[in-house]
């Protein structure tokens, strides 16, 4: 398995570049400018401004690791550099108990921050930072889609607007798909599944410092990790055992330990934020069934569906399960209420779809569908069924989620 940094991999496909050529001509808002980062603090201070500068559409963060005859240069060195192939410097160093940190416009000359602080200010200073930064470039929070593109043997994970117009590569993977990703709660890691020769892993990503982190794996496959943002906790399928057992974790990895084994076939588990229910497919009767488990009163019960069921997911407040319901090769989004009973159809053009998500304040569901080749992400909204589209490309788009509140 092969990874590389994102700033190596363009994020647009041919199609979006077609399409976005005379706009960029005309008013250069897409071009992407190369940004160097160098942290030169013992201990990484400003590792968390690295995520904030991934998600800068026009930016392609180049790694310092690629430019080792640079390593060696100090801040004046590097900006009095003969010919600089790169557009903005980023440099963060320390002295005694002081923090530095400074940025530079190389293509104007021009010097776009500086800011001294104590070090024991770290925090606040990374804000104000983040915040000077935000403005200068005119930037703003919002909530974001998170999903896997696979083209031409890589998987790479995306961020992009809920448009779809801004895109941001945060991670490529060559020879292994990327499946059931999500961003962790506090919106500085990604935990997602490899299917590396048909053996699945679940890793986590970190965003701030990049460093890559198997949570479960080996010589069995495990798959399907769904958070309990409550308590800071992982759920997942494994076969480890040669059953169908759901397992629960630490978010770091440890302290795994069986939760749930069936004699059927399960998969796909999702918990909802508090960790007291769970739901599950389940074959049964010829067909897949969708199952909920209480943790507290150890029992279950089925969502009375006449049909195939796959990818369930609870709304924010836990009292709705998503699911994708298929029959005679119809697929459609349906909301289960879990206090009234009753199953609501959401969408109603019957094409392929998987992987439905609420957004945290649940006023829109994203879903991968199938309507033409590949796959693409989509939104729909549960209050008037409106349904827009945010990708259309040759890539497979898939496995989408929202980040859990507003981001850069």
């Amino acid at each position: 398995m092969r990874i590389f940094p994102a700033g190596k991999v363009a994020a647009w496909t041919v199609i979006t570049l077609i399409f976005f050529i005379v706009l960029t001509a005309a008013i250069g808002v897409l071009a992407r400018e190369r940004t160097l980062f160098i942290d030169k603090t013992a201990d990484n201070v400003f590792s968390p401004l690295k995520n904030f500068l991934i998600t800068v559409p026009t930016f392609d963060l180049v790694d310092f690791g690629d430019l080792p005859f640079r390593q060696q240069l100090g801040l004046t060195d590097l900006l009095n550099y003969p010919d600089p192939d790169y557009d903005f410097l980023f440099y963060g160093y320390e002295r005694d108990d002081l923090l530095f940190f400074e940025g530079h416009d190389s293509f104007r000359s021009q010097k776009i921050l500086g800011m001294v602080r104590k070090r024991n200010e770290h925090a606040s200073m990374i804000d104000e930072i983040i915040a000077h930064l935000s403005r200068f470039f005119g930037l703003h929070r919002e909530t974001k889609l998170l999903f896997s593109r696979r083209e031409q043997d890589i998987s790479r994970i995306i961020l992009s607007t809920l448009d779809g117009k801004e895109q941001a590569v945060l991670f490529s993977l060559e020879d292994g798909n990327i499946s059931d990703l999500w961003m962790s709660p506090d919106t500085r890691s990604v935990v997602f599944t490899t299917d590396l020769h048909y053996i699945y892993e679940i890793y986590r990503f970190n965003l701030e410092t990049t460093d890559l982190r198997e949570l479960a794996g080996g010589y069995k496959s495990n798959r399907y990790p769904s958070s309990l943002t409550d308590q800071r906790e992982i759920i997942f399928w494994s076969n480890r055992n040669g059953r169908n057992d759901l397992y629960q974790m630490n978010d770091d990895g440890s302290v795994q330990r069986l939760l749930y084994s069936s004699t059927y076939p399960l998969r796909e588990p999702a918990a909802s934020s508090d960790g007291r229910l769970i739901a599950y497919c389940v074959f049964r009767n010829g067909q897949w069934n969708l199952q909920v488990y209480d943790t507290l009163e150890m029992g279950s019960r089925m969502v009375p569906f006449d049909g195939n069921v796959s990818h369930p997911r609870f709304s924010p407040n836990g009292k709705q399960l998503i699911f994708v319901g298929e029959a005679s090769g119809n697929y459609d989004l349906f909301v289960f209420d879990l206090f009234h009973d009753n199953i609501q159809r959401l969408t109603f053009d019957s094409f392929p779809k998987e992987y439905p998500s609420f957004s945290p304040d649940g006023q829109w569901v994203t879903y991968a569908g199938r309507k033409e080749v590949g796959w693409d992400i989509f939104l729909v909204s549960p209050d008037n069924h409106i349904v827009r589209r945010v990708t259309s490309c040759r890539a497979d788009d898939r496995f989408p989620s929202f980040t859990p509140f507003p981001v850069y």
